[in-house]
C-alpha cells in the first residue's frame, strides 16, 4: 500500500551524507526452506550502502543505494550481487504544497520462503522491481487539514531456475485526506485504484477507508486506516483492508512498536490470480546501555490464495544483540527462526539461521 500514512517519509530539513559497509556470516540449517532433505550451508555476504540527502534552493534530492554481494557453500548459483536503488527529488513550491518524484529499482535473488517467493516451486528466483511515482502534499500535519496524493506505475519481473516467470504490471491512483479533530489527533478518509496485469491476466482493486492518527504525548504514536476492497479478476472479491500502526517510546530503555495489516494482492504464483495476505508483527528493543541494546521481533502472516484452498502461514521470530565496539563500528549477533505451513504439504516446513554482521559507518 503506496500511500502517507503508511510510509516512513523522508524529513527534508537537514543534510546527510552516511556510508555504510559490512560484513556478514549465516550459518543456515534448511537453505532452501524445505521439508525434503534440508540442507545446511554457510553464507558469506559484505554489503556497500549509500545514504545521502541533498538541500537546495527549493528543492531537495534523496539518493539511497546499496549493493550486497552474497556467496554459498553449497550452492554456487545462490552467488548473486543484490542492488537497490530509491532516488528521490522533492520540490518545495509552497509553505503548504510539496512535489515527490520517487524511482525504484530492485534487482535481487530471493529463496524459497522469502516475501513475495512463498508458494516458489524451485530452489530460488530472480526478481526486478522498477516503479516510478509522484506525490502531491497539500497542507502540513500542523494545520487543520491536509491532502495526499500518489500516481505511480511499477513492474515486478520473476524468472525461477526452471524458467517459469511472472510479470505483474501495476497503475495505481492513492488518495488520503486528513482533518484535525483535536491538537493531537486527526481522522483520516483513504481511497485506493489499482489496475493490474499479470501476463494475460487483468485485475482491478477498489479500496475506500476511514481512519485516524493521534499522538499520545511525544513518545507515542498511533495510525490506523481501515474500510472495504473490492478485487475483480478470474473472480470476483471483497472484504475487508486494515493498516495499523502503534510506535511507543515507554522510557529510555525500552521501546515498543505493534505492527497489523491485511490487502488484497496479485499472486506472484500461477495457482491463482489473486490473494489476500494478512500479517502482524510485535518488536521490542531493551537499551542496556550505551554501547549495547537487545532486541526481539515476532511475525505472523498468512497468504491465502483466491478461488483455491491453498493457504501459507509463517510464524517468524528473531532475536538480535547488537553492540557498538567504537563510534564507527557496530557488531550485531542475530537468531531468526521461520516455521511455515501449506495446507498443500504434508509437513511444516522449519528454517533456523544465526548471523554475524561488522559494520563501518564512513
Amino acid at each position: 500500500m503506496s500511500t502517507h500514512f503508511c510510509q516512513a517519509n523522508v524529513v527534508w530539513d537537514k543534510e546527510i551524507n552516511q556510508f555504510r559497509t559490512s560484513v556478514a556470516v549465516e550459518l543456515n540449517d534448511n537453505l532452501y526452506n524445505t521439508t525434503i532433505q534440508p540442507r545446511q550451508s554457510t553464507l558469506l555476504s559484505a554489503q556497500a550502502q549509500l545514504n545521502t540527502l541533498r538541500l537546495f534552493d527549493g528543492y531537495g534530492l534523496y539518493l539511497p543505494a546499496s549493493i550486497s554481494s552474497r556467496q554459498v557453500s553449497y550452492d554456487s548459483e545462490l552467488n548473486n550481487n543484490d542492488v537497490v536503488f530509491e532516488p528521490q527529488l522533492h520540490v518545495f513550491l509552497s509553505e503548504s504544497t510539496e512535489i515527490d518524484f520517487i524511482i525504484r529499482h530492485h534487482d535481487v535473488l530471493k529463496i524459497n520462503g522469502d516475501s513475495q517467493a512463498e508458494f516458489l516451486t524451485s530452489r530460488f528466483l530472480d526478481e526486478t522491481f522498477n516503479s516510478a511515482q509522484l506525490s502531491l502534499s497539500l497542507g502540513r500535519a500542523q494545520q487543520l487539514q491536509f491532502l495526499n496524493f500518489d500516481l505511480g506505475q511499477s513492474t515486478r519481473k520473476q524468472t525461477q531456475s526452471n524458467g517459469i516467470f511472472t510479470d505483474i504490471q501495476t497503475n495505481y491512483i492513492n488518495s488520503l485526506y486528513g482533518h484535525q479533530l483535536t491538537e493531537d489527533t486527526d481522522w483520516l478518509l483513504h481511497g485506493t485504484y489499482q489496475n493490474e496485469q499479470r501476463l494475460a491476466l487483468n485485475s482491478m482493486l477498489y479500496e475506500m477507508g476511514l481512519g485516524f492518527k493521534t499522538d499520545f504525548g511525544s513518545t507515542h504514536q498511533f495510525k490506523l486506516v481501515t474500510g472495504w476492497f473490492e478485487r475483480s479478476g478470474d473472480s470476483k472479491s471483497k472484504g475487508f483492508y486494515w493498516q495499523l500502526e502503534d510506535n511507543w517510546l515507554i522510557n529510555e530503555l525500552h521501546q515498543l512498536r505493534f505492527l497489523t495489516s491485511q490487502r488484497s494482492e496479485v499472486a506472484t504464483s500461477v495457482k491463482a490470480l489473486t490473494q489476500l495476505r494478512t500479517r502482524a508483527e510485535v518488536f521490542y528493543q531493551l537499551a542496556i546501555s550505551q554501547q549495547h541494546s537487545l532486541n526481539a521481533t515476532i511475525n505472523y502472516q498468512t497468504i491465502e490464495l483466491d478461488n483455491t484452498s491453498r493457504m501459507n502461514r509463517s510464524w517468524q521470530w528473531q532475536l538480535r544483540w547488537q553492540w557498538q565496539i567504537l563510534q564507527d563500528i557496530i557488531a550485531k549477533l542475530s537468531f531468526n527462526q521461520l516455521k511455515t505451513k501449506d495446507n498443500y504439504l504434508l509437513a511444516d516446513k522449519v528454517q533456523n539461521r544465526w548471523d554475524l554482521n561488522l559494520e563501518y559507518v564512513w
